[in-house]
């Protein structure tokens, strides 16, 4: 059923982004236990699961697709990983503003830094 697969996706993007159902009604402006229920019958307008995926910053479109897979989703970094971002500036500003959720544009055009290195 498609509507179970979208909502294990979304659960799947929370679980990976540290994002609690507490966490996504605050964002939502919702109660904890509306969105509880929401997902217990599987049952939102789409205008909600959109708003749903810009909280989890996930795109409709790929979620739909069903390519919200845990294996896909970054959940750590190794030691050597964390250590080569740490010795670049410009990679470690890239990491934490992504992690913080800024948009691609918004980096570039805040730290000039080229689209090329802002992808490596």
């Amino acid at each position: 059923m498609i509507t179970n697969t979208l909502f294990e996706a979304l659960r799947a993007h929370l679980r990976a982004r540290g994002i609690t159902y507490q966490d996504l009604a605050a964002a939502l402006k919702m109660s904890e236990s509306a969105v509880k229920k929401m997902f217990a019958k599987r049952d939102c307008s789409l205008s909600r699961l959109a708003q749903i995926c810009a909280v989890i910053q996930v795109d409709l479109g790929e979620l739909a697709r069903g390519t919200a897979r845990q294996s896909k989703l970054i959940n750590e970094l190794k030691r050597e990983q964390e250590q080569e971002i740490v010795e670049n500036v410009r990679l470690f500003i890239v990491a934490v503003c992504t992690m913080q959720g800024f948009k691609f544009e918004d980096i570039i055009a805040t730290y000039k830094i080229t689209e090329a290195q802002c992808v490596a």
